[in-house]
């Protein structure tokens, strides 16, 4: 057996190299882009002409899948259209909706866009895990919507009461799921549906996504038609696949809200296009969590999975314990893509591993690079020989790399940037450089300088760079990959710590399910007392010792060597911002939430063995 995607139909990698005399380079991509579209909305009229019965949405009821088919899906995409039209919504008034991914999101979404209302999807934990509401009152002002969708009411209860009390709900009608389908409009003729479909162009607002706001307030990033269609333009001109591809049609499992640009942009539009189908995921890439997703995985059996490392490595552990779902998996699966962090060397091979053991071959994996204001700036789209690369330049993309304290900052134009932030003039000017590129924000480098066509891999952060009492830089992104593959598969996820320290110290969580196996825990043991063992195991922490100190010994520098690492039983938080909803670790809100174990770390003397803060253990290297 076989995966079903092959290499023969991958494009070879490819890309034209300009150096400038200040050093700058400029990247582009010598493939084409397709034509672009006139809209999404336009692409998905076609699909529901050539699919009408096919599931375009399913969800879980009772237990069981739930399928709303691409037919189903545009009779209330128009009449949502037409009811905003008709409450007087429009480009300065546009939609906001405050719910999970689910049929009425999405119909709500796209009749926005049909009928040229931006939408914009704000993440529910700015409501559900919030007690002051501040980043959910900021976006509300900032939109000043004329409707806002919402799951239920009661759930909804505090969030909405918050912002009536502070005024942000005057003129705004509010609906939940219940309410929706009443408020929806008779279906409009077909000659108003042609007609809102031949006014949508590319320079039409479409939606309006929120930055994660880890560093401030989040800033809501102005989406045109145009540059989603041209992102998928950009890929298709990529596209190697035989034309019956699409009458197929993909199948994905989507854990991630649609609050986020991956997923409800990127991979939303990408399946649209592909005349896919898309399962919502009701598990998460954390302890107690995951195993709702591996039901899902079993009885989906999805051609192809996309996450953040950690739920990779999540479904790496169970695929070793279970070898019938491994041959399940892999047989089915054309593709694994990765994002959102690194992934190690050891994750690499660790699924390879599993992919040839199940199939007899390697599984085509991918990664790219982009952001909530790039929609797609790279991308592997040839064989993947190790999970460092992020790719090459996408078609219609130009990269400009700059030097930067020895690193090279990328920064990006093309058509699928954004104008800018909605409302704030101020960013927007920061953010471009004097030749219109994007600064990003990362730094990259060549995968082999000698040859530029194997790609570029991510190098950190620049944001995320800091300085020792020395004045000596460490790039905080670039030592995590480090130290994760040095105590693979031991460690789950590190933070870099040492900003104004005399040297470098991590706080590091461990794998619970690697852990549990080498300290034969047993799996019947609650998660929290497995975590506490495992912590204040000398055996885990000997051998943690024994790895770091073989990485110090190739890394003597002070910007790259490891003199204490500290052992955290918790796990990161969703509901105080530790962890995104993507399932990365944010560095900087961590150290701030976890003060007192970062004091630990740099302490002026070894604390007691017994040291027992949060359930926590720090040692000295």
């Amino acid at each position: 057996m076989k995966n079903s995607d092959t290499n023969s139909q991958l494009t070879p990698a490819a890309v034209d190299v300009e150096t400038r005399p200040d050093g700058t380079m400029w990247l582009t991509c010598p493939y084409p882009p397709k034509p672009a579209a006139q809209s999404m909305l336009a692409i998905l009229h076609e699909r529901v002409i050539a699919f009408p019965d096919r599931v375009l949405l399913a969800e879980r009821n009772g237990g069981q899948w739930c399928g709303l088919s691409y037919a189903q899906a545009w009779v209330n995409v128009v009449r949502a259209a037409k009811a905003l039209v008709d409450e007087g919504s429009g480009p300065d008034a546009g939609v906001a909706i405050l719910c999970p991914k689910s049929f009425q999101h999405f119909q709500m979404a796209f009749g926005a866009q049909l009928a040229g209302i931006p939408v914009s999807p704000i993440s529910t934990p700015y409501a559900l895990l919030s007690k002051d509401h501040a980043k959910l009152k900021h976006a509300i002002g900032l939109l000043r919507p004329k409707v806002l969708l919402v799951e239920h009411f009661g759930t909804y209860a505090q969030a909405l009461a918050n912002l009536d009390a502070s005024g942000l709900l005057d003129g705004v009608t509010v609906l939940d799921y219940a309410s929706f389908e009443s408020w929806l409009a008779p279906e409009p003729s077909d000659a108003w549906v042609k007609a809102a479909i031949s006014n949508i162009g590319h320079d039409t607002i479409a939606r309006y996504m929120f930055t994660s706001g880890s560093t401030g307030m989040p800033k809501a990033v102005i989406y045109t038609q145009g540059m989603m269609v041209k992102n998928i333009a950009g890929f298709e001109g990529l596209n190697r696949a035989t034309p019956a591809a699409i009458d197929q049609g993909p199948r994905v499992l989507e854990w991630m809200p649609w609050s986020h640009t991956s997923a409800g942009v990127t991979r939303l539009n990408g399946m649209i296009s592909n005349g896919g189908t898309i399962f919502f995921d009701t598990g998460r890439p954390v302890s107690g969590e995951f195993e709702e997703t591996l039901r899902n995985i079993r009885e989906v059996n999805p051609t192809r999975l996309q996450g953040a490392p950690v739920g990779l490595a999540m479904l790496a552990d169970a695929l070793e314990q279970d070898d019938n779902l491994n041959v399940q998996i892999f047989g089915r699966l054309s593709g694994l893509g990765f994002g959102a962090a690194s992934m190690t060397e050891t994750l690499y091979q660790r699924l390879q591993a599993l992919s040839v053991k199940a199939t007899g071959s390697r599984i085509r994996m991918s990664s790219g690079l982009g952001s909530t204001e790039v929609l797609g700036a790279t991308q592997v789209y040839w064989p993947m020989d190790h999970p460092d690369n992020i790719g090459l330049p996408l078609p219609g993309i130009t990269l400009k790399l700059v030097p930067n304290r020895g690193r090279l900052e990328l920064r990006v134009k093309g058509g699928t940037v954004t104008p800018g932030y909605y409302r704030d003039p101020q960013k927007t000017a920061e953010n471009v450089d004097e030749e219109g590129f994007f600064k990003m924000g990362d730094a990259v480098r060549f995968v082999d300088p000698a040859n530029p066509e194997k790609g570029l891999a991510f190098d950190g952060r620049i944001a995320e760079q800091f300085k020792l009492d020395t004045g000596t830089w460490v790039s905080a992104g670039t030592l995590r990959d480090q130290v994760l593959s040095a105590t693979s598969p031991y460690l789950r996820d590190v933070i870099v710590c040492g900003l104004n320290q005399a040297f470098i110290g991590i706080l590091a969580w461990p794998n619970i399910e690697a852990c549990t196996a080498l300290l034969n825990l047993g799996s019947a043991t609650s998660l929290e007392k497995r975590a506490r063992a495992i912590v204040h195991s000398p055996q885990l922490q000997e051998l943690l010792k024994e790895r770091l100190n073989k990485h110090n010994k190739n890394n003597r520098g002070s910007s790259t060597r490891i003199e204490r690492f500290l052992l955290m039983a918790v796990p990161p938080s969703l509901a105080n911002g530790e962890v995104t909803e993507k399932g990365y670790v944010n560095q900087r809100v961590t150290q701030e939430h976890r003060s007192t174990l970062v004091s630990m770390l740099f302490s002026q003397s070894p604390p007691e063995q017994d040291a027992n803060v949060e359930h926590s253990q720090v040692l000295w290297l």
